[in-house]
């Protein structure tokens, strides 16, 4: 026997979760049988729940930069690069353990704007 809302293994004969605290569903009302499904209603309810083809067929728009512009993309790549250069001097010459610090941070905002961006 399970938990209906953990999914923790319980004893036999328990009305509480030990793990959760929430009360479980009495089994003993739980009587109802299972509907039966044959291939005739598979066959009528397939065609217009999964559409004429499949799903590897589907097409996916791209997503593009901030309106495909040309300049946007190579000021996008320059600040890019700009940043990643910046980033490398700063690694290359740290003294303290506050720079590093600093750097990282600076490093993983800068990755958090990229990431989001690229969404």
């Amino acid at each position: 026997m399970y938990c209906d809302f953990c999914g923790i293994k319980l004893s036999y004969n328990v009305k509480y979760c030990r793990h959760c605290g929430r009360q479980l569903r009495d089994r003993s009302g739980d009587t109802q049988p299972l509907p039966v499904i044959d291939d005739a209603f598979l066959n009528n309810t397939k065609g217009q729940v999964l559409g004429s083809e499949p799903w590897y067929k589907w097409s996916f728009k791209k997503k593009t930069l901030v309106n495909g512009s040309k300049v946007r993309k190579i000021l996008y790549y320059l600040f890019s690069l700009t940043t990643i250069a910046a980033l490398l001097y700063i690694l290359a010459t740290f003294k303290t353990i506050k720079e590093y610090q600093t750097l990282i941070a600076i490093a993983g905002g800068l990755f958090a704007i990229y990431i989001w961006w690229k969404r």
